[in-house]
């Protein structure tokens, strides 16, 4: 278990008229106990994590005491987890302890274990990229600067909170990179590099590492696994580029609403079909409530990726909504996903594939063009120092054009009428292929950046959770 040190200091508690003494080490025990069942647990309830008292009395005999001291001083808060006894409790940090603490010590007990792939990857599915530029990538992962001293806490969605689980799991983290040697984590699995970085969310990746004393900047593709998915399609089938409903879903990936869309058709179809009765795995009735995009978004993963048989459930919500409407919206496409399923295969190894071959093509890239330049890569996202912003854009747009412009769409594009144009006194110059003027030129060639996500937008296709 790795040690949390909070920095409290030794002093005297009284209750039920008698005095305890209070010891630091002990609070860190108590503390970071409660923190290593908090990032462990996959599904806390309302922030609280269940403890049962025996798992305290084997941390600690004499744990009591310091619940009640630690409880007393706003440290954490207690409710009964259990509705029927009231047995298991449910601990959860402060509010206000939370929105303050900066942790500045952590003892790692936890090495970074390597890990190996739990099924062997078909010759076919697996990723081919040059060694050398792993390595060169090590070198650079190897050299970036991990600041833990100015540590942020991020805000529970929709909330005034503080997401203490994903704000202690980063500060782990991020410790555990700074520390070196066993704790760095550095591997090529399932078609994809795992490192200490890809650990890290998507605020501490930016706001927590540096290259060459840099801030750096994020490149990120929109929706990966869904433009994977047609590219994959395409070279499935070819002549796939000219079904309608294929044309419909590669529209929906080029405007990056793909999610929204689905989310919009399925909630349309729940409408329309609410007195179709659906169960979960226990037998209840689902409510019919509005789908939400990361609702959406886990479903689609799940529908990619797991068992032709299989209906496992989110939050009530089973993936076979996303199954019953890709058959009904894309058929091509449904067939394709279902015959792999069939022939007992991962279409996640695919996928993966294509988008690792992708991303590794583009730092190859900027490595031939800027032999000096640093990079840091997060599956389908790179980060640049931010002073080479402007040739990362370049190379970037560059490659997802190529990639976007083999999609069919069903996208409108603007035709300018030269005849109408003169009408407002301008007129083409054959020269420079733009229209001008009589006095002032106008440009209509503006390029507009693809795929480049603000730094704070965490709409990561990150199939992780699912897969490993």
């Amino acid at each position: 278990m790795n040690i949390l040190k909070f920095n409290f200091k030794p002093t005297v508690f009284t209750i039920k008229g008698k005095d305890h003494k209070i010891k630091s080490h002990y609070v860190d025990l108590i503390l970071s106990f409660i923190v290593n069942r908090m990032i462990s647990t996959t599904d806390l309830q309302n922030g609280y994590v269940e403890i049962p008292s025996k798992t305290f009395r084997l941390l600690y005999d004499n744990y009591w005491v310091y619940i009640a001291y630690l409880i007393e001083k706003g440290i954490i808060e207690r409710k009964p987890y259990s509705v029927t006894n009231h047995t298991c409790y449910g601990y959860r940090f402060c509010y206000q302890f939370i929105r303050n603490l900066q942790i500045t010590e952590v003892i790692l007990n936890n090495p970074s274990e390597p890990k190996t792939d739990c099924k062997e990857i078909p010759i076919e599915d697996q990723a081919f990229v040059d060694y050398k530029i792993i390595q060169r990538l090590k070198s650079d992962f190897l050299n970036a600067e991990i600041d833990i001293t100015n540590i942020d806490r991020v805000r529970i969605e929709n909330t005034a909170y503080v997401d203490a689980k994903k704000y202690f799991y980063n500060v782990i983290q991020l410790f555990k990179w700074k520390a070196g040697n066993e704790h760095i984590y550095y591997q090529w699995i399932s078609n994809r590099l795992y490192t200490n970085f890809t650990f890290l969310s998507s605020h501490y990746r930016v706001s927590n590492v540096k290259l060459n004393n840099e801030p750096i900047f994020e490149f990120d593709i929109t929706s990966s696994f869904a433009i994977m998915l047609a590219v994959y399609c395409i070279q499935v089938n070819p002549y796939i580029v000219n079904d309608n409903d294929f044309k419909e879903y590669c529209t929906s990936i080029k405007q990056k609403s793909f999610y929204e869309d689905l989310t919009e058709s399925l909630n349309i179809t729940k409408d329309c079909d609410s007195r179709k009765v659906k169960l979960d795995k226990n037998g209840n009735v689902i409510a019919h409530r509005p789908f939400t995009k990361d609702i959406v978004k886990r479903l689609f993963q799940i529908f990619i990726n797991g068992n032709t048989n299989r209906v496992p459930f989110i939050e009530g919500y089973s993936n076979s909504f996303v199954k019953e409407q890709f058959a009904l919206k894309y058929p091509c496409i449904y067939e394709i996903i279902d015959q792999v399923k069939s022939n007992n295969e991962q279409i996640y190894y695919k996928l993966s594939k294509i988008e690792s071959e992708f991303i590794v093509g583009i730092v190859e890239d900027l490595y031939n063009k800027v032999p000096e330049i640093k990079i840091l890569t997060c599956h389908d996202a790179l980060y640049l120092p931010i002073s080479y912003k402007d040739i990362g854009e370049e190379v970037w747009n560059s490659h997802m054009e190529s990639l976007l412009n083999n999609l069919p769409d069903n996208i409108v594009r603007a035709q300018f009428d030269s005849t109408i144009m003169e009408d407002y006194g301008m007129y083409e110059d054959e020269d420079e292929d733009i229209y001008v003027e009589k006095r002032k030129d106008f440009n209509c060639s503006q390029k507009v950046d693809l795929d480049i996500e603000d730094e704070d937008n965490e709409d990561e296709d990150d199939f992780d959770w699912f897969y490993n």
